[in-house]
């Protein structure tokens, strides 16, 4: 078969299927060791940003590595940091939170970024003047020490909203291209465009509830001054 109509047809597979047909003869494994075949299937992996993966390396080889790296549900603080992150609400936050959301009200959600200091940086058509800090979830002293976020890395963050606790922000990936999510009973988080209602992620397709977490939830419902909806 000519090597060129090989190429073409592995390059509609996904990556597994393109490392595993190496096997079928020499000349699908010369092809399978090409530089143009696994540039076209590390696409979309290159559609979330892996600053844990060089990009510049042969294209086989950051497939690799990033999908060895996809199982990892941990970030590092330049993960965290270097991102701007989307938010939005989910319906379990209630009505009155959802209204000032601009997500459910404009199709355009707020981005947030995390700063090293602990402290963050919010964009878009935003209400509500809050002052948000930030911590790993394991760094209890972090809320009494201002610019001390606690650590360099985690699979939890704390976000602190006038001085309290919201419930614990868990670190996930995207199931399809494995992008890095943060989620809670009420919030989520991308690193990535966040999908407009319908089109993915919407909260049937998440996983953290408020049964999940209901301490969390009566501890900030006991110390708020607005009651979020259970």
């Amino acid at each position: 078969m000519d090597p060129i109509v090989i190429e073409r047809s592995l390059a509609f597979l996904d990556v597994a299927a393109g490392g595993s047909n190496a096997s079928v003869s020499k000349a699908w494994r010369s092809v399978c060791g090409s530089w143009a075949l696994w540039h076209d299937l590390s696409q979309p992996l290159r559609k979330w940003r892996n600053i844990a993966v060089d990009a510049k390396l042969h294209p086989r080889e950051f497939c690799r590595l990033s999908i060895a790296d996809s199982k990892r549900t941990s970030l590092t603080r330049d993960e965290l940091c270097s991102q701007t992150w989307r938010f939005r609400f989910k319906r379990a936050a209630g009505e009155e939170w959802l209204a000032v959301d601009p997500y459910w009200t404009d199709n355009n959600p707020a981005t947030i970024t995390f700063c090293g200091n602990g402290s963050t940086e919010r964009a878009g058509t935003w209400e509500l003047e809050v002052e948000v800090k930030w911590r790993w979830g394991h760094a209890r002293k972090a809320r009494r020490q201002p610019g001390v976020a606690g650590g360099e890395s985690g699979s939890s963050v704390r976000v602190v909203v006038d001085g309290r606790d919201v419930p614990t922000l868990k670190v996930a990936r995207h199931p399809v291209h494995k992008g890095f999510m943060m989620e809670s009973c009420w919030a989520l988080y991308t690193a990535f465009p966040m999908p407009a209602p319908g089109q993915g992620l919407d909260d049937d397709d998440l996983h953290v509830t408020v049964e999940d977490q209901v301490d969390e939830v009566d501890e900030w419902n006991r110390r708020a001054r607005t009651v979020f909806a259970p």
